[in-house]
Parts: C-alpha cells; structure tokens; sequence
C-alpha cells in the first residue's frame, strides 16, 4: 500500500513538475508573444506614420505637379502670344525690306538728276528777287520796276506748268545745294514780296537786307 502510494505521489510530483515546465514555457512564450505583438504594433505604428508621410508627400506633388502644368499652360499661351507678335513684325519687316528693294532697284535703274539749284533760282521768289536787285543799281530800273515784276509773273505761269512734269527737288543728287540757294538775297526778297502786300514789303526790306548782310558773305547773289 505504501508502496502504491509512493508510486502515486512520485507520478504526482512528475506531472505537476511538467506542467510547472509547461507553463513556465506558456508564460516564456506568452512574454514573447507580447514582446512580438508590442514590436509589430510599433511597426505596423511606423507603416502607418510612414504610409501618412508618403500620402501627404503624393498630394504635395500632385499640387506641384497641376501648378506646374497650370504655369506650362500659360508660359504656352504667352509665347503662342509672342510667337505670334513676333511673326506680325517679321512680316511688317519682310514688307518693308521688299518695299526698300523695289526703290532700291528703281534708283539703280534711274538716271542721277543735277540740276536742284538751277531748278531754285528758276523759281518765281527768285526771279522777281533777282530782278529787284538788278532794277535797284539805277534810277530808271527803279522805274520800271514794278513792269518788270509783273511781266515775269506772268511768265511765270508758263514755266510753272513745265515744271509740274520734272522730279521733285529732293530726287536731285544736288539737292542739298539747292537749300543754300535759297539763303540767297534774292530767293529773300522774291519771298518776301510773295507774301507781303506793297506796303509790308516795303517796310521789312532793310531788315531783310541787314539779316542777309550779316549771316552771309556771297552777298551780292
């Protein structure tokens, strides 16, 4: 009897001691469980944060992203804008080079004109100027003068229709010659009476004459 017993209690104590090892290594693995389960939340924690980090940084670009689409579609309509200025002043410019050309072409195809100062002392200011010079050296030019003013004023009107049909001054080689032609004496009076009645004219010759005195040295002309 006591021997069962002894055998019962040993098997007892066997057992008990497998099961203190079996749930010393359940609480072992429980601690490792929680351990595991402590360091996959921390995990599954920096997934989520990152996952966070990674939506937000996807939105930032796509706003960057649509800016920069919003900026390339107006840089485009500006340089379409630009492109399209800049083809109106090729073309304004193309034009105005054909233009240049075809005068161009028509100078080197025209004859050189002379002549401007001719043309000048020609006109009716410096006929009728170059007559109150040559009438004023003697009493009987005096005389006749106002004769003579009128006959080449009506002279005149034949030569001018003449010279409706020549080039204009400023085609002649010898153009700017024909400006100083008009600083002369004669050229002065001739305009001076042109555009004054008897009387103006009469009263503003000494100054006239005095002016030309002073600025000129050909006087005489």
């Amino acid at each position: 009897m006591s021997e069962r017993l002894n055998t019962a209690q040993n098997s007892f104590s066997s057992q008990k001691a497998n099961l203190e090892l079996k749930n010393h290594q359940l609480q072992d693995d429980l601690d490792h469980s929680r351990k595991n389960s402590q360091e996959l939340s921390r995990q599954l924690g920096n997934i989520q944060e990152q996952t966070t980090r990674i939506i937000t940084e996807k939105e930032k670009i796509a706003k960057e992203l649509q800016q920069i689409k919003e900026k390339n579609h107006l840089l485009q309509k500006e340089l379409s804008e630009e492109n399209k200025e800049l083809l109106e002043q090729v073309h304004i410019l193309q034009q105005e080079l054909e233009h240049y050309f075809e005068e161009n072409q028509k100078l080197r195809h025209k004859p050189l004109l002379f002549g401007a100062p001719e043309r000048v002392k020609q006109q009716l200011n410096y006929q009728l100027g170059a007559k109150m010079i040559e009438n004023s050296r003697s009493l009987s030019g005096w005389l006749k003068m106002p004769f003579s003013l009128s006959h080449i004023q009506r002279e005149y009107k034949k030569y001018n229709q003449q010279q409706k049909t020549l080039p204009r001054l400023e085609e002649y080689q010898d153009y700017l010659q024909s400006e100083k032609v008009k600083r002369h004496l004669s050229y002065q009076l001739g305009e001076l009476y042109l555009k004054n009645n008897i009387f103006s004219f009469l009263a503003k010759v000494p100054k006239v004459v005095k002016e030309f005195r002073k600025n000129n040295k050909d006087y005489g002309k």
